[in-house]
């Protein structure tokens, strides 16, 4: 049985704080998919969703959630990159330096007698 193709989804970029985001947009919201999302949750690298209701088996966030984890996430992509930049270059081992393209000699042509 073929795999279905994956869908491209769009990524929610407006986000309100006010509003109730399902965790079943997660793919929208932050780009990864159910179980990755569920992974990411239990590891504490996404904010902790809650309960739509005492009895609901389904779990949402706040806008306010969001916002502040992409404005965490984005505040630690500055600082790696400062880090990077500050950083010196290392050098790069001889087996993955480019290669020199070596070139034949060729004997030169006789000379032609007029």
């Amino acid at each position: 049985m073929p795999t279905r193709k994956r869908q491209r989804v769009e990524m929610i970029y407006d986000i309100q704080p006010e509003q109730i985001y399902r965790t079943n947009r997660s793919e929208e919201l932050f780009g990864f998919g159910p179980q990755v999302t569920a992974e990411k949750i239990k590891k504490h690298e996404l904010p902790t969703p809650f309960p739509l209701s005492a009895s609901s088996i389904f779990k949402a966030w706040t806008g306010q959630q969001i916002l502040d984890h992409r404005a965490a996430m984005r505040k630690l992509a500055d600082q790696k990159a400062e880090t990077d930049k500050l950083r010196s270059k290392q050098e790069q081992p001889l087996a993955l330096q480019p290669k020199i393209k070596k070139q034949k000699l060729c004997k030169p042509a006789p000379a032609t007698q007029p």
